[in-house]
């Protein structure tokens, strides 16, 4: 499960990538009655996306984004206007045996780097599209870390900013982390 890049950190390079943008082809496996719907919720599911990811990596369960959806609405995990409720995505995914902490770091990318560096997945607020003009808003899978970048997996409801295995340099990714330093540490199995 874990692939050592050097000796100074620990990845999960092989953390499968699921995308948030939902298509004609996609919506009806990705569990929506209608296409509308889909369309609807593309653009805001980005944080889905990325418990997706996990879940898939720590319990081998693929769970369509739908099913995760009608999940967080019904723990009022979702606020128009302000989007996923960080606690609500963490409460989300331990449901599925998977540990999970929020945290808001500000600028200390330390942080994130010895949850890495102790084999764990962080879950990550940043701009869109790594924008430096803007600070937070969406949400990224963190999977791994070389010296001086971050390995990382973008969905997006945008066909051209789906990125799987990203490489963000340090710097770049400081540039578009939320101001608060919002992130989701997971730990692996409860």
């Amino acid at each position: 499960m874990f692939k050592h890049v050097d000796d100074e950190y620990s990845t999960m390079l092989d953390t499968a990538f699921y995308s948030q943008r939902l298509t004609k082809t996609n919506y009806q496996a990705e569990g929506f009655d209608s296409f509308d719907e889909a369309l609807s919720w593309t653009d805001r599911i980005c944080g889905l996306a990325c418990l997706k990811m996990v879940i898939a990596q720590l319990t081998q369960q693929v769970v369509p984004l739908k099913r995760l959806l009608d999940q967080g609405l019904a723990m009022n995990g979702y606020k128009k206007g302000v989007g996923w409720i960080h606690q609500k995505l963490a409460d989300m995914v331990m449901a599925y045996g998977v540990s999970a902490q929020c945290q808001s770091i500000g600028d200390h990318l330390y942080l994130i780097d010895n949850a890495l560096e102790q084999r764990k997945l962080v879950i990550a607020s940043v701009s869109c599209g790594f924008n430096p003009d803007k600070k937070g808003g969406h949400l990224v899978l963190i999977i791994g870390r070389n010296k001086e970048s971050y390995i990382i997996h973008h969905p997006s409801a945008k066909e051209n900013e789906q990125w799987s295995h990203h490489t963000l340099s340090t710097t770049a990714f400081q540039q578009c982390f939320s101001v608060e330093g919002n992130i989701i540490i997971i730990s692996g199995s409860t």
